[in-house]
């Protein structure tokens, strides 16, 4: 018997599954990238799988994976299960450690950030048990199908944005950004650099919405940004007192929008940043002047329609600043904000790509891009941008680019090339 820390353990299971004809793993939560973790599916074993996909706890996407491997491959539900059980004919390994990196819906680097304990067990009649355990536990669970992965993939989507992070939010706000970078909420708090104020018009409209609801002083709004802007955004607002000046503005919580003025996005003040994931997050006067210190430069590569403001994702601003910082390297990061900057160009160019941008929003863009590319057809976009000459804007064209393309398995790389071959060779044709 061996204890085994979250750091040891992936490698050991790992190590312990390749050596196995025959796997039994009781798993509740599994998450992105698990399969190639643990190198599941190989020719010559077979895995039998018990995972938990009704917890909300468990990536359906992963899931998908797994099924895709059948006969090898075998995963059941079972809505009972929180148990993690690697099990072999020579040894197993019984803990904390789910097959993804803390069974909250949030995944990768965050994985650092759990204290695990496990402990590998060789006895063999301890595993003869545990044998016996898991084939009556697959005996009760249940199929997988269709409608069970799009109800399980629903709940995921809902589930991310208030799972918390698993680190301190005590040290401020882009140190706490730069440790949980892939949780999904960061994507809904942007930062706005303004010059502007708003028109009379607008002015008017404002005072009869809060006329009519009561608002009190805490409140306000945004003219004209409903397409940068969502209910629920986190707004850290920077108002340009010169061209090169931004000033902090407060923080603010963008409100359900109101039917009698359709042109604004009602706001209130709110006294900390504090996210239903994370509690509340310090935003210091460092993070303030690095933010601010951003202004200049996106007011003139990331402007409203109006040309004269600015509001961006916090990820896009940090990652501007880590880049000043460091050679460009890919990263999740990065890569993020080059699959968010692909609708934006294509809408440039005439093509408002809503469902790819729906997928950005809810998967994130590693399963986007992943997805689009290993699909069995084209999709609706990639056949539109074909057809307006603009194939350099697909999802295939840049994964296959570099650096991303060193994110990216060599399956995902060959089916985007192959793709972007066979349209390259109908217009030759």
């Amino acid at each position: 018997m061996k204890f085994l820390t979250e750091e040891a353990a992936p490698f050991v299971i790992g190590e312990m599954l390749k050596a196995a004809p025959l796997a039994k793993l009781a798993v509740a939560f599994w998450g992105a990238d698990a399969v190639e973790r643990l190198g599941i599916g190989r020719d010559s074993s077979k895995t039998k799988i018990i995972c938990n996909l009704e917890s909300g706890a468990c990536n359906p996407f992963e899931i998908r994976k797994l099924r895709a491997m059948a006969p090898r491959v075998e995963v059941l539900t079972n809505a009972r299960l929180h148990a993690k059980v690697y099990w072999t004919a020579n040894s197993a390994v019984v803990g904390s450690s789910n097959a993804s990196t803390n069974g909250l819906a949030v995944e990768g680097r965050v994985l650092e950030s759990w204290a695990e304990g496990n402990v590998l067990v060789n006895d063999s009649s301890v595993l003869a048990e545990m044998s016996s355990w898991f084939d009556q536990l697959f005996e009760d669970s249940l199929e997988i199908t269709e409608p069970d992965l799009l109800k399980a993939e629903e709940i995921w989507r809902k589930r991310r944005l208030v799972s918390p992070p698993g680190v301190s939010v005590k040290k401020g706000l882009l140190e706490t950004f730069r440790k949980t970078s892939e949780h999904p909420l960061w994507w809904r708090t942007k930062v706005s650099y303004w010059l502007d104020h708003a028109t009379s018009r607008a002015e008017a409209d404002f005072a009869a919405v809060r006329n009519e609801l009561s608002l009190g002083e805490d409140f306000s709004f945004y003219e004209n940004w409903q397409e940068y802007l969502s209910e629920d955004d986190w707004v850290l607002d920077f108002f340009m007192e010169k061209p090169s000046v931004a000033k902090f503005n407060d923080i603010w919580r963008i409100l359900p929008s109101s039917a009698q003025a359709p042109t604004l996005s009602l706001a209130r003040k709110s006294q900390d940043f504090s996210p239903d994931a994370f509690g509340i997050v310090a935003v210091s006067k460092s993070d303030k002047d690095q933010l601010a210190s951003a202004a200049k430069h996106f007011l003139a590569s990331h402007k409203t329609s109006d040309k004269r403001n600015a509001i961006v994702s916090l990820p896009e601003v940090v990652t501007y600043l880590d880049r000043l910082a460091e050679d460009d390297k890919p990263s999740l990061l990065h890569f993020e904000a080059a699959m968010r900057n692909i609708y934006f160009e294509a809408k440039k160019a005439g093509y408002t790509a809503h469902a790819y941008w729906k997928m950005l929003q809810n998967d994130g863009a590693m399963n986007t891009a992943r997805r689009l590319a290993l699909a069995p057809q084209a999709s609706e976009g990639f056949g539109k941008l074909f057809l307006m000459g603009k194939l350099d804007l697909t999802v295939e064209a840049l994964i296959v680019r570099e650096p991303w393309r060193r994110l990216f398995e060599a399956e995902v790389i060959a089916s985007a090339q192959k793709r972007l071959d066979q349209m390259a060779g109908s217009t030759s044709r």
